[in-house]
Order: structure tokens, then C-alpha cells, then sequence
């Protein structure tokens, strides 16, 4: 048996400090009022917010965000154009933006491609790389429809449309009245360069006339072409009405 008032072991208990309910001489801490942020604070808050989360984006080291007219604007880097900046419209139409900027010097690697030309000299095959370019390929399609006299609304086809969209997906199919207006000054630009020639040459033009029937219009055309040998001795011939 043990004899409880002999054991010399003393157990000590913790102590624990029990909260304090509230009273009248120990009232509940109040709210300050200034730790109640007013809307003012929000706003700013929030816009710096916003402004941080989206320059986290690697496409703002192309753009310039700047706030005018109370809207929030993003300027291209390289063109200088202002488009609309704000954080609900993403970064989508930046992108867009920047693959097609035209006076960006760096090169974006998804519109390259690899090419394989055949030497016929040792049979080895070369690799180099080539980019797509928007503007020399609705160039090309212009020069395709006037060549073959082909009608405006070729662009308009849906299986045309496919059928470049299998070649480069890339590539933007203009309009009719895009690829209308892109012909016609091409034209003027080719008249300019006609008559600066037709000037300075200093030797005979023979001038010729033929008539010629529209296959895709039915209708007759009578044709000024004038003929002539540059300075290299090639022969050349220009409409000239």
C-alpha cells in the first residue's frame, strides 16, 4: 500500500487564464474608425491591383498602359498606336496587335518555317528559314486575279477561303473591296512609273491598237499599248489606254 501523505512526487497542473467575458468595467474593444478603409482607399487599392496583375504579362514590354481621358490606353512600343488597355479585356487583342505590327524588329518564330531546297550539284538537301508576311501575300493574291482575270469576288468563295487557309493559316483573306482598292493602286502606281519612263526615254515608241473581248464581263475593249527597247536592248510594252 501507499501511503498517499508519504509520496514525496508533487504533480503540478497548468494554469490556464480563462477569457473575460465582457462587463461594464471591462467593456469590448470598438472599432476605430480609422482602421475602416473608406472608398477612396478601395479604388486606389484596387487599381494598383489591377495594374500590377496585368503587367506581369510579357506582352506589356511592347506596350506602354497610361491612363487618358479617364480610360486606360496601351501604346505600342514600336507603331506608336493606342488600343484599349483596361484589365477586363485581357491581352488577347495586344497579341493580335503585336504579330502584326509592322515596325516590330523582332521576328515571332511561329511565323516561320523550314524549307528544303535540293542542291543539283552534290544532292544535299539546304534547310533555311522563311516568315510569313501579310501585306506580300494579299500583294500576290491582287496580281493572281488581275493576271487570270479572275472576278473580285474569287475572295468571297468558301472553298477559296479553305484552300488558303490549308496553305497558311495565317494569312487574312481580304475582302472585295479590299483586294479592289489594293488593284487600283497598284495601277496608279504603275501609270506614275509608265509616263516617268515614257519621258526620259529618249529613242522610238511605236504605238499599237487591238481589240479584245472580256471572258468573265462579255464585253468588247479596244487597247493602246505602246512598244519600245530600253537601254539593256529588251524589248518592252506598256497599256497605255
Amino acid at each position: 500500500m501507499f501511503d498517499v501523505g508519504q509520496n514525496t512526487v508533487s504533480s503540478t497542473s497548468p494554469i490556464f487564464n480563462s477569457p473575460q467575458l465582457p462587463s461594464e468595467e471591462n467593456p469590448p474593444p470598438s472599432f476605430q474608425e480609422s482602421s475602416i478603409p473608406t472608398s477612396s482607399q478601395l479604388n486606389d487599392s484596387n487599381e494598383c491591383y489591377t495594374t500590377s496583375s496585368k503587367l506581369k504579362s510579357k506582352v506589356w514590354e511592347h506596350f506602354t498602359k497610361e491612363k487618358i481621358n479617364n480610360e486606360w490606353k496601351a501604346t505600342c512600343n514600336h507603331c506608336k498606336k493606342k488600343l484599349n488597355g483596361d484589365s477586363k479585356n485581357g491581352t488577347s487583342h495586344l497579341r493580335e496587335h503585336l504579330r502584326r505590327c509592322n515596325k516590330k524588329g523582332q521576328v515571332d518564330i511561329r511565323q516561320q518555317v523550314l524549307l528544303a531546297n535540293v542542291k543539283k550539284s552534290d544532292g544535299k538537301v539546304a534547310l533555311k528559314t522563311a516568315s510569313f508576311n501579310q501585306d506580300v501575300s494579299r500583294r500576290e493574291l491582287s496580281k493572281l486575279i488581275v493576271m487570270h482575270e479572275y472576278p473580285l469576288s474569287t475572295v468571297d468563295h468558301a472553298q477559296f477561303r479553305k484552300y488558303c487557309s490549308s496553305l497558311q493559316p495565317l494569312f487574312e483573306i481580304p475582302s472585295r473591296s479590299t483586294i479592289k482598292r489594293d488593284i487600283l493602286k497598284k495601277f496608279k502606281e504603275g501609270k506614275m512609273k509608265t509616263i516617268s519612263n515614257l519621258e526620259t526615254y529618249e529613242g522610238r515608241i511605236a504605238i499599237t491598237t487591238d481589240m479584245w473581248t472580256a471572258d468573265h464581263q462579255n464585253k468588247g475593249y479596244m487597247v493602246v499599248t505602246a512598244h519600245y527597247i530600253n537601254n539593256s536592248w529588251i524589248l518592252q510594252k506598256r497599256i497605255i489606254r
